[in-house]
């Protein structure tokens, strides 16, 4: 969890759960990963690594000390298909995988510098015109499925309400499923 210097790209063997090295380890080991198809030259592993420094960052773990921002500690307990497993590793890191210029690069949803600038240019009027989410994609209520560590790991569910949209749509419920949660 340590970030020092510039990375030169190598690697030590070593434990982590740190989910983008779970995820690049799922990408390129030949067992049981899917490095029989892509390689690790494939991988756009500096990505990879600002987004690991990002994880590892230390924040309040609401008991008065640190935990690392995003950790992964699961099994993979069944067969499935590797691009589900992948999307379900990337979600753990609130990221996104996609084939790119000859590699596969994951993105996060962290934050960035502002990317849009605001002008008189793109403006009309001198107002700026919102735009919201479509009724069909809104939700009011979501359903989060997670495995509890205190019940042996089994299922348990946080259900989230927004009053106020509830009010305005009423109750649509989005279900969602916590990987590595």
């Amino acid at each position: 969890r340590e970030y020092t210097g510039v990375w030169n790209g190598t690697f030590k063997v070593a434990y982590t759960n740190n989910p983008a090295w779970v995820y690049y380890d799922l990408l390129v080991d030949r067992m049981y990963g899917v490095g029989r198809r892509i390689t690790a030259s494939q991988v756009d592993k500096f990505a990879l690594y600002e987004i690991a420094k990002y994880c590892d960052q230390l924040v309040p773990n609401g008991s008065g000390g640190t935990e690392p921002r995003f950790t992964l500690n699961t099994v993979i307990g069944k067969v499935s298909k590797a691009y589900e497993v992948l999307n379900y590793v990337l979600s753990t890191f609130r990221s996104q995988g996609f084939w790119g210029g000859g590699s596969i690069i994951a993105v996060q949803d962290s934050p960035k510098t502002p990317a849009n600038l605001i002008t008189r240019a793109n403006t009309i009027g001198g107002k700026i015109e919102y735009e919201g989410s479509a009724l069909e994609n809104m939700f009011s209520v979501v359903s989060v499925q997670w495995s509890n560590p205190d019940d042996l790991g089994e299922t348990d569910y946080e259900i989230v309400e927004d009053q106020a949209l509830i009010a305005r749509i009423g109750r649509r419920v989005k279900e969602v499923t916590a990987y590595g949660c």
